[in-house]
């Protein structure tokens, strides 16, 4: 079911699987909604289901308690849910669920960290130096020595520069030469990972003679 997620009794995997969905999507937290059946009616969220986000690209809509449901209101929501916008993440979280929902099996590969790496890659269609470098650093944490998908990553970020800006400038052909050389440096060692990988990231982006 397109952008639902049911997960039960597993508190730990519910609270990551925010933090995951927040950080690829870029996620604000004013366009966070969240409903406690213990607390609120289900009216209340299927009121506000076509709510547009403001500040991010998709809103994210968390429902707990959700086996307080009843089997009507459970088919009520699947058959809603089989319409819901692409801009509309949900997360259903509770100790059980009835019919016809059932947990989601979420494979391991979803949240890797070269997962998240190209989502946000991915996401930048537009020129922004510090936040490519913010995520490149990122990925440095977790996979260090992986230098060729920071070149890919780094790859495709300036072909989204380019299909968006439609014009070969002559920064964006001093970047794609530069590139080539970064990844022979790594190649060849004479870039250590680390630091001074960082280093010339920096350099690479920032510097107004590169």
């Amino acid at each position: 079911m397109k952008n639902c997620i049911v997960i039960l009794n597993d508190y730990q995997k519910f609270t990551n699987l925010v933090e995951e969905l927040k950080k690829e999507n870029n996620i604000n937290e004013f366009d966070i909604k969240i409903y406690d059946l213990e607390q609120t009616d289900l009216k209340k969220f299927l009121n506000e289901i076509d709510y547009q986000p403001i500040f991010s690209e998709k809103a994210l809509f968390i429902i707990k308690n959700v086996e307080l449901l009843t089997k009507e209101e459970c088919e009520k929501l699947h058959r809603v849910f089989k319409n819901i916008p692409e801009n509309i993440l949900v997360i259903l979280y509770g100790l059980s669920i009835k019919a016809p929902f059932k947990e989601s099996s979420i494979k391991e590969n979803y949240l890797t960290p070269e997962n998240i790496f190209f989502r946000k890659i991915y996401s930048l269609k537009m020129k922004d130096n510090q936040k490519i470098l913010d995520i490149l650093k990122e990925y440095m944490k977790v996979r260090e020595k992986n230098f060729t998908l920071l070149i890919s990553g780094i790859e495709i970020y300036l072909r989204n520069i380019l299909i968006n800006e439609k014009n070969f400038s002559e920064w964006i052909i001093k970047k794609f030469e530069n590139l080539c050389n970064l990844d022979y440096f790594l190649k060849t060692g004479q870039v250590e990972l680390g630091s001074e990988l960082e280093l010339h990231l920096l350099y690479y982006f920032f510097s107004e003679f590169n």
